[in-house]
């Protein structure tokens, strides 16, 4: 005869020779809850019941009871543990992965609008530095240049190199002749370049390259020389002819981009940033996973016969629509039995 624990819808075949006057008691094999058996007569009944356990042959079990010799028509064959698929990374690696594609993606972006738009300013900066320079000095040697006091132009040169990131300075007279030329450092070019400077002098090639013409007051030009990046800047000297040169180092500039973007600051903001954005993503995660988690548990233990568990609405809205849809299938499973308890 077909027998359904009430509690958790295990079945069991019982062999109703083995029922000693009208009733029977056993304990459920899934869940302990006490079941009774009333003894059926009713050779219709039996047959019923018959048929039922042909159909379900292949699903039975071992008997669970000595004296009953009772038999699992439907019996669950597995645990929670058992059930646990391998494989498969979980919502966390997800959203480690997202936050990580992110904060790249995000330093990226920083990086190229620093580098695209900073060297600019910077070299803007210095550019305005370099003209303030140069009229400054124009304006020492253009007197000196007029009353042919080379003396005096020669140190206003030899002064202004002193000036930081100033590689060098050249006064040239009105028939194109260097009256004064100094570098501030010649070691920092090529050792060709400066071998050739301390044998030769300032070399005048160097003052072709950027020469001002005609109605001209200024000329700017990057030139590359002894392996060095120069900004040149010439100006011309309208009264009495002739024009000065100002070099200025942009490896300098450069220089202090790199030292800016890879500074101890730079680097602890963007640690920083790395460091709030992993303990945000723990707690998106637990705020997630846990929830999820507790309820692929409640349903594992639904689909072994526990239908009376509180499930618990916690987590975003999407969670707790899913915790509402399972306590809806919850009911409707146990309605179902009480259904089919009733019919018998």
């Amino acid at each position: 005869m077909l027998v359904i624990c009430e509690d958790c819808a295990r079945k069991y075949d019982i062999n109703e020779s083995k029922i000693k006057g009208e009733k029977a008691y056993f304990k459920c094999k899934n869940c302990g809850h006490q079941i009774v058996i009333n003894k059926i007569e009713q050779s219709e009944q039996k047959q019923k019941q018959k048929q039922k356990q042909e159909k379900d042959k292949d699903k039975s079990t071992p008997p669970i009871d000595d004296d009953l010799v009772a038999r699992d028509i439907i019996a669950p064959s597995f645990t929670l543990e058992e059930k646990k698929e391998k494989g498969g990374l979980s919502i966390g690696i997800y959203l480690l992965v997202a936050l990580f594609v992110g904060f790249i993606v995000t330093n990226c972006s920083l990086y190229f609008l620093y580098i695209k738009y900073i060297p600019d300013l910077l070299y803007e900066q210095v550019d305005l530095r370099s003209g303030a320079i140069a009229a400054s000095f124009k304006n020492n040697v253009q007197e000196p240049l007029q009353s042919r006091y080379f003396l005096e132009v020669k140190k206003q040169t030899e002064l202004l190199t002193s000036l930081p990131g100033v590689a060098y300075a050249a006064a040239v007279d009105k028939d194109g002749n260097i009256v004064a030329g100094f570098f501030s450092d010649v070691d920092r070019f090529s050792p060709e370049f400066a071998a050739r400077v301390k044998s030769d002098g300032f070399p005048m090639t160097l003052i072709r390259k950027n020469m001002v013409y005609g109605i001209e007051k200024e000329r700017d030009a990057r030139l590359l020389i002894g392996n060095q990046l120069i900004l040149d800047k010439a100006i011309a000297i309208e009264k009495e002819g002739g024009e000065i040169h100002l070099g200025i180092f942009l490896a300098d500039v450069e220089q202090k981009i790199k030292d800016a973007i890879f500074s101890p600051f730079s680097l602890g903001i963007i640690g920083f940033v790395w460091l709030g954005g992993f303990f945000v993503f723990l707690l998106i995660a637990g705020y997630i996973s846990r929830p999820l988690k507790t309820l692929a548990e409640v349903v594992e233990r639904i689909s072994l016969g526990e239908l009376d568990l509180h499930i618990e609405t916690k987590g975003p809205s999407e969670v707790k629509a899913l915790a509402r849809s399972i306590e809806r299938m919850q009911a409707s499973i146990k309605n179902a039995i009480g259904r089919l308890h009733s019919k018998k």
